[in-house]
């Protein structure tokens, strides 16, 4: 007897496929997502298209690449998600600006805020995470 699990999970399998197909298709030539030799093992996914995933890390908690190489205790402890204007300069989402709002027209911010000292938000990734000079930083955008 099947579960509505395992059709879920089926369903999942059948549209990470299907990507696979269309990325081939377009000539880019990246390791499928869902077919491999251990399918308990885990897959990352590829890297290719990193600069336009942000928010980082496993539970989205580093806004921008740049924030994501300093050191965990200089990244931001809150920042707003959910808007979607590009910053090529730290490459990741922009802050976006307080809107104003009801009738008297208040400042607000409409936009979900990650407040990374919260349990299960953090961003502290891990202990020995190496510390990059500016100068390396900036190189890695030019590429």
């Amino acid at each position: 007897m099947r579960t509505a699990r395992f059709y879920q999970l089926q369903e999942s399998k059948d549209a990470a496929a299907e990507a696979n197909r269309r990325v081939k298709k377009l000539g880019i030539d990246r390791p499928p997502m869902v077919e491999t030799q251990n399918p308990y093992g885990y897959v990352s996914t590829p890297l290719d298209g990193i600069w336009l995933r942000a928010p980082y890390l496993h539970n989205g908690s580093v806004p921008t690449l740049h924030d994501l190489l300093n050191p965990p205790n200089e990244r931001p402890q809150t920042f707003h998600r959910g808007h979607d204007v590009f910053d090529p300069v730290k490459i990741g989402f922009k802050e976006p600006p307080p809107q104003p709002t009801g009738p008297n027209g208040t400042l607000t911010q409409p936009y979900f805020l990650c407040d990374t000292r919260e349990k299960g938000n953090g961003n502290q990734s891990t202990p020995t995470a190496p510390s990059y000079p500016a100068r390396t930083k900036r190189n890695c955008w030019n590429i």
